[in-house]
Protein backbone atom coordinates (compact mmCIF):
# COMPACT_ATOMS: atom_id res chain seq x y z
CA UNK A 1 0.00 0.00 0.00
CA UNK A 2 2.90 2.29 0.94
CA UNK A 3 4.36 1.32 -2.74
CA UNK A 4 1.57 2.55 -4.30
CA UNK A 5 1.00 5.96 -2.88
CA UNK A 6 4.53 7.14 -3.29
CA UNK A 7 3.94 6.34 -7.04
CA UNK A 8 0.43 7.87 -7.16
CA UNK A 9 1.98 11.10 -5.59
CA UNK A 10 4.91 10.57 -7.76
CA UNK A 11 3.17 10.50 -11.10
CA UNK A 12 0.80 12.72 -10.17
CA UNK A 13 3.00 15.32 -10.09
CA UNK A 14 5.21 14.38 -12.80
CA UNK A 15 1.96 14.47 -15.26
CA UNK A 16 1.40 18.10 -13.38
CA UNK A 17 4.35 19.46 -14.54
CA UNK A 18 4.51 17.95 -17.59
CA UNK A 19 0.77 18.96 -19.01
CA UNK A 20 1.44 22.29 -17.95
CA UNK A 21 4.70 22.79 -19.82
CA UNK A 22 2.33 21.48 -22.86
CA UNK A 23 -0.96 23.68 -21.84
CA UNK A 24 1.83 26.80 -22.06
CA UNK A 25 2.00 26.64 -25.83
CA UNK A 26 -2.00 26.98 -25.83
CA UNK A 27 -4.58 29.92 -25.48
CA UNK A 28 -5.54 30.68 -21.91
CA UNK A 29 -8.96 30.32 -23.14
CA UNK A 30 -8.57 26.86 -23.72
CA UNK A 31 -6.09 25.54 -21.11
CA UNK A 32 -8.37 24.05 -18.23
CA UNK A 33 -10.22 21.63 -20.48
CA UNK A 34 -7.28 20.28 -22.78
CA UNK A 35 -5.35 20.01 -19.41
CA UNK A 36 -8.06 17.96 -17.84
CA UNK A 37 -7.92 16.14 -21.19
CA UNK A 38 -4.33 15.76 -21.70
CA UNK A 39 -3.41 14.74 -17.67
CA UNK A 40 -6.03 12.51 -17.98
CA UNK A 41 -4.52 10.29 -20.79
CA UNK A 42 -1.43 9.89 -19.53
CA UNK A 43 -2.74 8.54 -15.90
CA UNK A 44 -4.96 6.17 -17.49
CA UNK A 45 -1.96 5.42 -20.38
CA UNK A 46 0.30 4.80 -17.12
CA UNK A 47 -2.24 2.60 -15.16
CA UNK A 48 -3.06 0.69 -18.07
CA UNK A 49 0.85 0.41 -18.40
CA UNK A 50 1.92 -1.03 -15.44
CA UNK A 51 -1.37 -2.53 -13.92
CA UNK A 52 -1.72 -0.14 -11.01
CA UNK A 53 -5.00 0.04 -9.38
CA UNK A 54 -6.27 1.70 -6.27
CA UNK A 55 -8.99 -1.22 -5.77
CA UNK A 56 -6.84 -3.72 -6.86
CA UNK A 57 -4.49 -2.51 -3.81
CA UNK A 58 -7.00 -3.03 -1.60
CA UNK A 59 -7.78 -6.39 -2.59
CA UNK A 60 -12.01 -5.21 -3.09
CA UNK A 61 -12.40 -6.97 -6.17
CA UNK A 62 -12.09 -10.37 -7.71
CA UNK A 63 -13.55 -10.51 -11.20
CA UNK A 64 -11.06 -9.96 -14.09
CA UNK A 65 -12.85 -6.94 -15.68
CA UNK A 66 -12.98 -4.74 -13.29
CA UNK A 67 -9.39 -4.65 -13.19
CA UNK A 68 -10.16 -2.40 -16.50
CA UNK A 69 -12.74 -0.20 -15.24
CA UNK A 70 -9.87 0.17 -11.63
CA UNK A 71 -6.94 0.93 -13.93
CA UNK A 72 -8.97 3.78 -15.99
CA UNK A 73 -10.16 5.37 -12.20
CA UNK A 74 -7.07 5.05 -11.44
CA UNK A 75 -5.68 6.80 -14.21
CA UNK A 76 -8.44 9.59 -13.93
CA UNK A 77 -7.36 10.04 -10.23
CA UNK A 78 -3.57 10.21 -11.39
CA UNK A 79 -4.03 12.59 -14.01
CA UNK A 80 -6.27 15.03 -11.69
CA UNK A 81 -2.89 15.64 -9.46
CA UNK A 82 -1.65 15.55 -6.32
CA UNK A 83 -4.85 17.34 -4.51
CA UNK A 84 -6.83 14.50 -5.85
CA UNK A 85 -3.92 12.37 -4.05
CA UNK A 86 -4.22 14.44 -0.87
CA UNK A 87 -7.83 14.31 -0.49
CA UNK A 88 -7.83 10.17 -0.94
CA UNK A 89 -4.74 10.15 1.71
CA UNK A 90 -7.28 11.96 3.94
CA UNK A 91 -10.17 9.97 3.93
CA UNK A 92 -8.11 7.18 4.42
CA UNK A 93 -6.54 8.72 7.21
CA UNK A 94 -9.95 9.27 8.32
CA UNK A 95 -10.89 5.46 8.14
CA UNK A 96 -8.22 4.05 10.40
CA UNK A 97 -9.25 6.63 12.77
CA UNK A 98 -12.88 5.63 13.17
CA UNK A 99 -11.45 1.79 12.83
CA UNK A 100 -9.23 2.41 16.30
CA UNK A 101 -11.67 4.20 18.00
CA UNK A 102 -14.46 1.38 17.18
CA UNK A 103 -11.65 -1.19 18.34
CA UNK A 104 -11.10 0.49 21.82
CA UNK A 105 -14.37 0.84 22.42
CA UNK A 106 -14.95 -3.12 22.15
CA UNK A 107 -12.20 -3.50 24.48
Amino acid sequence: MGNLVIFLIVTSFLIERFSERILFFLPLKRREGIKFIISSLLGILISFGFHIGILQTLLLYTEKWISYVDYLLTGVVIGEGTSTISRLLELLQYKVKEKRIKMKEMS
